[in-house]
C-alpha cells in the first residue's frame, strides 16, 4: 500500500510561500518569498476563497493569481489580518503561492488558531497583529 500524500483540507495546517511581480514571470515586487502559515477552514464564515482555490492542493503545488490590491481583503478574507504582503498601489499585479508545507496540526494549536480569529472580533480585516 503506498503512502497517502497530505492535501490541503479542512483543520490542515499550511504553509505556503509566496511572492508578488509586475508579471507572470516576472516576481520583482518582492525581493525574496515571504512565508504564510494558516490552518484551513476555521474562519468565522467559514473558508475563505483563496483556502477553496488552495483545496486539495498537494505540497510542491502551486498558484498564480493576478489581482489588484483591493481584491486582496475579499480574496483573504479572515486570513488578510496574517498575510505578510502588502502592494503598495492599486497597479494589477501577480501572486505566485507555492504550497511547502500540509501538516495535521495538534489540538491545541487549533484552539490557539481559533482563539485569535475571534480575539480580534469584526474588525480584524485589514488591521496587522505582531506575530508570536
Amino acid at each position: 500500500m503506498t503512502e497517502q500524500t497530505e492535501k490541503v483540507s479542512p483543520l490542515k495546517k499550511v504553509r505556503l510561500s509566496l511572492e508578488a511581480g509586475t508579471s507572470s514571470d516576472t516576481m520583482d515586487l518582492t525581493d525574496t518569498p515571504l512565508y504564510f502559515e494558516f490552518i484551513v477552514g476555521i474562519g468565522k464564515g467559514g473558508m475563505s476563497p483563496l483556502e477553496i482555490q488552495l483545496m486539495d492542493k498537494q505540497s510542491g503545488d502551486g498558484l498564480q493569481l493576478r489581482l489588484h490590491r483591493d481584491e486582496l481583503p475579499a480574496l483573504l478574507d479572515h486570513l488578510v489580518f496574517s498575510f505578510p504582503y502588502q502592494p503598495q498601489n492599486n497597479a494589477p499585479f501577480h501572486l505566485k503561492l507555492n504550497i511547502l508545507e500540509i501538516q495535521t496540526p495538534d489540538s491545541r494549536e487549533v484552539v490557539h488558531a481559533m482563539a485569535a480569529m475571534t480575539s480580534c472580533g469584526d474588525s480584524c480585516c485589514g488591521h496587522h497583529h505582531s506575530s508570536e
